[in-house]
């Protein structure tokens, strides 16, 4: 009974890849576009996700050279298997030729297309626009919200306020400064083998004080989309935050 995503211009795309490098630029390149982009270090994560979900997810850019878990071929055999008569596209994102061996075996387990490495997002917005014509559509703009946009390209720019730039820098500097936050958060995630979660959190400003004080909730709403990587955040977090460690 589970159906394709119907919200206009709003496609759900799954990227596995035990890279976890490679998850957060693929993340970057999308999300530009305002698609939900959900990530996934192997087989078992993605199969997590898709299990807890309503739907299926529109697209799938799957990794073939996964050194954790499963094979790309092999998940994306299972991935066919789950998904049964709907025709999610999944390409996989390789660096070998078209032609090898290796990429027809994949055609066979039920690879759609292939995406050729390294990733650069024209190509990536062409594989997506290839398989969801229908989705990624652009959505018409009223007549009235065209306006408002012209009318706020068009108003001149609100005058800086001097007061709030002058102690900036000096929040910054009691709370440690923002590269060394991010780096605590990256690597209490890496030490627990959630590198992606740290870089993407990292990434989003979050301190490790606050990701300790965060429940399941606040994780899903910061990007950690996946079951097991909360529970596993949220346990360590706990011992760490009854031992005084790594503050």
């Amino acid at each position: 009974g589970r159906r394709l995503y119907e919200v206009h211009n709003r496609l759900c795309i799954l990227s596995i890849d035990d890279d976890a490098v490679n998850l957060l630029v693929i993340e970057q390149l999308l999300a530009q576009e305002g698609w939900r982009v959900v990530s996934a270090q192997d087989g078992e994560e993605a199969l997590e996700f898709l299990t807890e979900e309503d739907t299926w997810p529109d697209f799938i850019f799957l990794d073939y050279q996964m050194n954790v878990g499963d094979s790309g071929d092999e998940i994306c055999r299972k991935l066919r298997n789950l998904f049964g008569p709907t025709p999610v596209p999944i390409v996989m994102c390789t660096a070998m030729g078209e032609g090898s061996e290796a990429l027809r075996n994949c055609r066979e387990a039920g690879a759609t297309d292939f995406l050729l490495k390294p990733f650069e997002r024209g190509k990536m917005l062409e594989k997506v626009h290839l398989h969801c014509p229908h989705k990624v559509a652009p959505r018409p703009s009223p007549p009235q919200a065209a306006n408002i946009v012209k009318a706020q390209q068009q108003a001149p720019p609100k005058p800086s306020r001097p007061q709030e730039q002058e102690h900036a820098p000096e929040q910054r500097a009691a709370q440690g400064g923002p590269d060394k936050a991010q780096s605590v958060v990256l690597q209490f995630c890496t030490s627990i083998g959630l590198e992606y979660c740290g870089k993407k959190l990292a990434a989003a400003g979050y301190s490790l004080n606050q990701v300790l004080e965060m429940d399941d909730q606040m994780l899903r709403k910061a990007g950690v989309v996946v079951q097991g990587q909360r529970d596993k955040i949220l346990q360590e977090a706990a011992k760490l935050s009854a031992s005084g460690g790594m503050r």
